[in-house]
Protein backbone atom coordinates (compact mmCIF):
# COMPACT_ATOMS: atom_id res chain seq x y z
CA UNK A 1 0.00 0.00 0.00
CA UNK A 2 1.38 3.76 -1.21
CA UNK A 3 -0.25 6.23 0.71
CA UNK A 4 0.81 9.44 -0.01
CA UNK A 5 0.00 12.13 2.30
CA UNK A 6 1.06 16.31 1.73
CA UNK A 7 2.70 17.79 5.10
CA UNK A 8 3.46 21.42 4.57
CA UNK A 9 5.43 21.69 1.33
CA UNK A 10 6.39 18.27 1.57
CA UNK A 11 5.44 14.98 -0.39
CA UNK A 12 5.42 12.10 2.29
CA UNK A 13 4.94 8.59 0.54
CA UNK A 14 4.21 5.89 3.16
CA UNK A 15 4.80 1.92 1.90
CA UNK A 16 3.08 -0.69 3.88
CA UNK A 17 3.61 -4.34 4.28
CA UNK A 18 0.75 -6.73 5.43
CA UNK A 19 -0.48 -6.53 8.41
CA UNK A 20 1.72 -3.51 9.51
CA UNK A 21 0.36 -1.42 12.74
CA UNK A 22 0.89 2.20 12.68
CA UNK A 23 -1.17 4.81 15.04
CA UNK A 24 -3.32 7.50 13.82
CA UNK A 25 -1.19 9.82 15.85
CA UNK A 26 2.13 9.05 14.04
CA UNK A 27 3.78 12.11 12.60
CA UNK A 28 5.46 11.28 9.46
CA UNK A 29 7.30 14.04 7.68
CA UNK A 30 10.26 11.40 5.82
CA UNK A 31 9.80 11.98 2.04
CA UNK A 32 9.85 8.05 2.15
CA UNK A 33 9.10 5.37 5.09
CA UNK A 34 8.83 2.23 4.48
CA UNK A 35 7.71 -0.73 7.26
CA UNK A 36 7.76 -3.98 6.56
CA UNK A 37 5.10 -7.49 6.85
CA UNK A 38 3.73 -7.82 10.68
CA UNK A 39 5.79 -4.72 12.26
CA UNK A 40 3.46 -2.84 15.22
CA UNK A 41 4.46 0.95 16.11
CA UNK A 42 2.48 0.56 19.47
CA UNK A 43 2.06 4.18 20.33
CA UNK A 44 2.42 7.77 19.27
CA UNK A 45 5.39 8.07 17.36
CA UNK A 46 7.60 10.97 15.14
CA UNK A 47 9.60 9.89 11.82
CA UNK A 48 10.63 12.83 10.51
CA UNK A 49 13.46 14.81 8.39
CA UNK A 50 14.54 15.23 4.41
CA UNK A 51 16.17 11.44 4.65
CA UNK A 52 14.32 8.14 4.21
CA UNK A 53 13.77 5.61 6.75
CA UNK A 54 13.13 1.77 6.32
CA UNK A 55 11.51 -0.66 9.16
CA UNK A 56 12.09 -4.23 8.78
CA UNK A 57 9.82 -6.51 9.25
CA UNK A 58 8.14 -8.00 12.88
CA UNK A 59 9.53 -5.21 14.66
CA UNK A 60 7.91 -4.15 17.61
CA UNK A 61 8.43 -0.22 18.98
CA UNK A 62 7.19 0.91 22.43
CA UNK A 63 5.28 4.80 22.92
CA UNK A 64 6.99 8.06 22.48
CA UNK A 65 9.77 6.92 19.67
CA UNK A 66 11.17 9.51 17.71
CA UNK A 67 13.19 8.80 14.31
CA UNK A 68 15.56 12.01 13.18
CA UNK A 69 17.06 11.43 9.60
CA UNK A 70 18.11 15.24 9.76
CA UNK A 71 19.79 18.10 11.95
CA UNK A 72 20.87 21.10 12.22
CA UNK A 73 23.75 22.82 10.81
CA UNK A 74 24.93 24.59 14.05
CA UNK A 75 27.99 26.24 11.94
CA UNK A 76 25.89 28.92 10.56
CA UNK A 77 24.64 31.83 12.51
CA UNK A 78 21.23 31.40 12.69
CA UNK A 79 19.99 28.46 13.72
CA UNK A 80 16.11 28.77 12.80
CA UNK A 81 14.95 26.73 9.66
CA UNK A 82 12.20 28.61 9.01
CA UNK A 83 13.79 32.10 8.63
CA UNK A 84 16.59 30.44 6.24
CA UNK A 85 13.25 29.53 4.27
CA UNK A 86 11.78 32.88 4.68
CA UNK A 87 14.61 34.55 3.01
CA UNK A 88 15.97 32.54 0.67
CA UNK A 89 19.33 31.66 2.51
CA UNK A 90 20.80 28.34 1.75
CA UNK A 91 19.46 25.10 3.97
CA UNK A 92 20.23 24.37 7.50
CA UNK A 93 19.27 21.27 7.31
CA UNK A 94 21.91 18.27 7.28
CA UNK A 95 22.07 15.05 7.37
CA UNK A 96 24.63 11.46 7.94
CA UNK A 97 22.13 9.61 5.63
CA UNK A 98 18.74 7.59 6.11
CA UNK A 99 17.87 5.63 9.18
CA UNK A 100 17.73 1.66 8.45
CA UNK A 101 15.54 -0.69 11.37
CA UNK A 102 16.26 -3.99 10.51
CA UNK A 103 13.78 -7.35 11.12
CA UNK A 104 12.33 -8.36 14.47
CA UNK A 105 13.87 -5.23 16.16
CA UNK A 106 12.45 -4.23 18.74
CA UNK A 107 13.11 -0.28 20.07
CA UNK A 108 11.75 0.53 24.02
CA UNK A 109 10.01 3.64 24.80
CA UNK A 110 11.22 7.05 24.24
CA UNK A 111 13.98 5.91 21.99
CA UNK A 112 15.27 8.28 20.01
CA UNK A 113 17.25 7.46 16.52
CA UNK A 114 19.70 9.61 14.25
CA UNK A 115 20.24 10.35 10.87
CA UNK A 116 22.63 7.99 9.24
CA UNK A 117 22.06 4.68 12.09
CA UNK A 118 21.68 1.46 10.91
CA UNK A 119 19.87 -1.14 13.69
CA UNK A 120 20.83 -5.08 12.46
CA UNK A 121 18.56 -7.69 12.63
CA UNK A 122 17.05 -8.83 16.11
CA UNK A 123 18.65 -5.84 18.21
CA UNK A 124 16.99 -4.52 21.03
CA UNK A 125 17.29 -0.82 21.87
CA UNK A 126 16.33 -0.32 25.63
CA UNK A 127 13.84 2.21 27.14
CA UNK A 128 15.00 6.25 26.40
CA UNK A 129 18.44 5.24 24.59
CA UNK A 130 19.64 7.88 22.05
CA UNK A 131 20.76 5.81 18.89
CA UNK A 132 23.68 7.93 16.97
CA UNK A 133 25.91 5.02 15.75
CA UNK A 134 24.98 1.70 14.12
CA UNK A 135 24.03 -1.50 16.02
CA UNK A 136 25.22 -4.62 14.80
CA UNK A 137 22.74 -8.00 14.56
CA UNK A 138 21.42 -9.47 17.55
CA UNK A 139 22.51 -6.85 19.91
CA UNK A 140 20.88 -5.36 23.28
CA UNK A 141 22.06 -1.43 23.55
CA UNK A 142 21.14 1.11 26.07
CA UNK A 143 22.42 4.48 26.70
CA UNK A 144 22.68 7.91 25.82
CA UNK A 145 24.47 7.71 23.59
CA UNK A 146 23.50 3.95 23.32
CA UNK A 147 25.91 1.05 23.56
CA UNK A 148 26.23 -2.26 23.48
CA UNK A 149 26.05 -3.81 26.99
CA UNK A 150 26.14 -7.40 25.03
CA UNK A 151 24.50 -10.50 22.25
CA UNK A 152 21.61 -11.50 22.98
CA UNK A 153 22.73 -14.90 22.09
CA UNK A 154 25.87 -16.75 21.82
CA UNK A 155 28.19 -15.88 18.79
CA UNK A 156 27.70 -18.96 16.59
CA UNK A 157 23.93 -19.10 17.54
CA UNK A 158 23.60 -15.11 16.38
CA UNK A 159 25.47 -16.47 13.11
CA UNK A 160 22.53 -19.38 12.47
CA UNK A 161 19.74 -17.31 13.37
CA UNK A 162 21.12 -14.36 10.74
CA UNK A 163 21.37 -17.30 8.36
CA UNK A 164 17.80 -18.43 9.28
CA UNK A 165 16.23 -15.22 8.16
CA UNK A 166 12.99 -16.21 9.79
CA UNK A 167 11.13 -13.63 9.25
CA UNK A 168 11.24 -14.41 5.33
CA UNK A 169 9.98 -17.61 6.00
CA UNK A 170 6.06 -18.45 4.69
CA UNK A 171 3.52 -17.86 7.60
CA UNK A 172 2.78 -21.82 7.38
CA UNK A 173 6.44 -22.44 7.95
CA UNK A 174 6.64 -20.08 11.57
CA UNK A 175 3.31 -21.86 12.52
CA UNK A 176 5.19 -24.97 12.37
CA UNK A 177 8.22 -23.85 14.36
CA UNK A 178 6.63 -23.43 17.66
CA UNK A 179 9.73 -25.20 19.58
CA UNK A 180 11.65 -23.18 17.56
CA UNK A 181 10.10 -19.85 18.81
CA UNK A 182 9.77 -21.04 22.11
CA UNK A 183 13.54 -21.80 22.57
CA UNK A 184 15.73 -19.99 25.03
CA UNK A 185 18.19 -19.06 22.35
CA UNK A 186 20.55 -17.72 24.97
CA UNK A 187 21.14 -21.05 26.35
CA UNK A 188 21.95 -23.33 23.63
CA UNK A 189 24.13 -24.43 20.84
CA UNK A 190 23.87 -24.29 16.93
CA UNK A 191 23.63 -28.03 16.97
CA UNK A 192 20.84 -27.48 19.29
CA UNK A 193 19.05 -25.21 17.74
CA UNK A 194 19.00 -26.79 13.98
CA UNK A 195 17.73 -29.85 15.80
CA UNK A 196 14.33 -27.65 16.72
CA UNK A 197 13.84 -26.55 13.12
CA UNK A 198 10.79 -27.77 11.12
CA UNK A 199 10.72 -27.52 7.60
Amino acid sequence: MKPTYSNCDRKVIVELGKNVFLPSQAQITTPMLSIGDHTRINGPVVIRGQQECEIGKYCAFGYHVTVITTNHDVSRPNLQLNMQRAYGFCSLEISKGPVTIGNNVWIGDNVTILSGVSIGHGSVVGAGAVVTSDIPPCSIAVGVPAKVSKLRFPKEVVDRFLELAWWDWPEDKISRNKKFFEADLSRITRGELDSLLVE
